[in-house]
């Protein structure tokens, strides 16, 4: 932790409206882009304000001298409606495990979701023990990264608030990666923490297979920094947070965007409007997601060069190269990250590189993974164009097709959990059904590459 800078308690930046200047200047004498963290510091001010102004005038409004009462009435509604949604859970313990990359070796984190009437309780007990790296995750971190994907499943319309954990605890041996001790560095905690929702999925899928999503390509979120000059010798500072698919939905296709974390990345406009950086290729993988009855969110690949006559230095910390993101059901994993500085692909990308002036990085994020029903566990082929379950003899869709012994020039793609291979539907088949099912093209196996 001590190398990741220091540790400010809790203190106001703000004395009676106005700025506490000392504490200001003591934050931008140790960042490396102090004008662009003011501008952000003032930004937050200010949308605090905004906010506690309406708070004010909807208790003037409605004559409230304290909103407590109401927050205790909300809160009490909420967790009566959580409770009820977990006692629809079958009591029992279910569990599951993910396998992290992380600097050296893997981050091993197991969980167990035990249901008890009204009750659940989520135990990372097995879990690896603390890192010497910053992949720590301090018990707090744990703890709302798995609430909310629980919430997600039980009641994802309920707005939050504390009633909706109230019913809700969270264990993890002390000392574990997922409840680390003071000074264990902590800085890349989302390593971990945006990982429980996949340990959490997997250990509930067999008993609410409608409500599990496939495991997230966003998660964990792959960071990047960007650190350098401009030709003027003015320095620059840019962090880019680059999303993958999500998993599979539960009754539909995983899209490009943020799960669980809420990151994202500043449009590629701006980035190259204030820094020598220049984008030649920003786009989605086509047929990167795995194979199943309703895929997961496809890759993202971008290439970015340096434009700047100075070197620059990129910082990452990527995962998800050994271990993509997995499916559930019997559905298959997405693909995996790449990432390569000048076309060399990096095995550990992880921490500083240098990028010299016109080099390239170029990087995908990984696809998500897939679902495939649990009710057709008989290993029945699906039809890509309209999803349901069909058999070698028939494709359930407007047009159908006599498919010979080995499938090979169907009109329709098809896929298999037995042997989740896809095959290609032809050009005019897409055309006319595919897009208006918004489904892509089928190229190959499960998966893809760059």
């Amino acid at each position: 932790m001590f190398e990741e800078g220091f540790l400010i308690p809790p203190s106001k930046l703000m004395l009676e409206g106005e700025v506490n200047q000392q504490l200001l200047d003591l934050l931008l004498a140790n960042v490396r882009s102090p004008d662009q963290v003011e501008g952000d510091l003032h930004a937050m001010l200010a949308a605090n304000q905004i906010g506690a102004n309406g708070l004010l005038g909807l208790m003037d409004d409605l004559k409230l001298d304290s909103v407590e009462p109401l927050a205790e009435k909300i809160h009490s509604l909420t967790e009566n409606a959580m409770r009820k949604a977990i006692e629809a859970v079958p009591d029992g313990r279910y569990e599951a495990a993910v396998d992290i990359g992380d600097y050296e070796g893997d981050i091993h984190l197991n969980v167990a979701v035990i249901v008890d009437g009204s009750n659940i309780t989520i135990d990372y007990a097995g879990s690896s023990a603390e890192s010497l790296f910053g992949s720590n995750c301090p018990m707090s971190f744990t703890y709302a990264y798995s609430v909310y994907p629980l919430k997600c499943l039980l009641e994802p319309h309920l707005p939050n608030n504390e009633g909706c954990f109230k019913s809700i605890t969270v264990t993890a041996p002390v000392g574990s990666i997922a409840n680390a001790r003071p000074p264990c560095a902590v800085e890349m905690r989302n390593r971990v923490g945006h990982m429980a929702h996949a340990a959490i999925f997997t250990a509930l899928s067999e008993i609410m297979p409608e409500r599990v999503m496939g495991h997230s390509g966003s998660a964990p979120v792959t960071c990047d920094v960007f650190a350098g000059q401009f030709d003027d010798g003015r320095r620059f500072v840019e962090s880019l947070c680059v999303n993958g698919g999500t998993g599979a939905r539960p009754s539909a296709d995983g899209i490009v965007t943020g799960f669980p974390g809420n990151m994202s990345s500043t449009p590629v406009e701006l980035i190259e409007s204030a820094t020598p950086l220049l984008f030649t290729e920003k786009s989605i993988v086509p047929d990167s997601g795995g194979a199943g009855r309703y895929r997961g969110g496809v890759a993202q690949r971008m290439v970015i060069r340096n434009t700047s006559k100075f070197p620059l230095s990129h910082s990452m910390f990527y995962s998800r190269q050994k271990h993509p993101a997995q499916g559930v059901l019997g559905g298959e994993a997405g693909a995996p990250n790449f990432i390569a500085i000048n076309g060399k692909q990096l095995e550990k990308p992880v921490g500083r590189h240098d990028v010299f002036p016109g080099m390239r990085s170029r990087f995908r994020c990984q696809a998500a993974a897939v679902k495939a029903r649990l009710l057709n566990a008989a290993k029945r082929p699906f039809c890509l164009i309209c999803r349901k379950a069909t058999s070698p003899k028939k494709a359930h869709c407007a047009t159908t097709a006599s498919l010979s012994k080995n499938w090979q020039g169907a009109e329709h793609g098809f896929i298999t959990r037995k042997s989740h291979h896809r095959y290609r539907c032809r050009q005019r088949d897409w055309q006319e059904l595919g897009r208006a099912a918004g489904v892509a093209r089928c190229e190959g196996g499960a998966g893809g590459a760059s």
